[in-house]
Order: C-alpha cells, then sequence, then structure tokens
C-alpha cells in the first residue's frame, strides 16, 4: 500500500512515524502485519499535510 522498501518500512517505525507491526511468533524472522486503519491513518496524515502547504502562488515573484 505505501510502496515502500522494507528497510525504508523499518526505518519509519524506528522513528514512530509508522506503528510497530504485529508479530506472529518470537523468531526475529517471524511474520510481521500491520492493522489496515493505521497504514490508512497515516497515508490520510501525509495528504493533510501536503494539503496544509500553500501553492506558489505563480503571478507572485514571477518575472
Amino acid at each position: 500500500m505505501l510502496g515502500l522498501k522494507r528497510s525504508a518500512v523499518h526505518a519509519k517505525v524506528a522513528t514512530g512515524e509508522l506503528p510497530a507491526p504485529i508479530k506472529f511468533g518470537t523468531s526475529r524472522r517471524a511474520a510481521a502485519r500491520w492493522l489496515e486503519h493505521e497504514i490508512v491513518a497515516f497515508v490520510l496524515g501525509k495528504a493533510a499535510a501536503r494539503a496544509e502547504i500553500s501553492p506558489i502562488n505563480p503571478s507572485k515573484g514571477s518575472r
């Protein structure tokens, strides 16, 4: 859903930007999955942040 490499996902989990996965087992290689609503909330948060950035007005400051 995110289109990120595994290493990028783990980096975002480490920084707290993404929630930690639910692990199915105790080994380091156990399957890990995320709750869909948590990932959707992450995507919606990114979209809201993008919408808060005001667009550059092309009529101002151009020659």
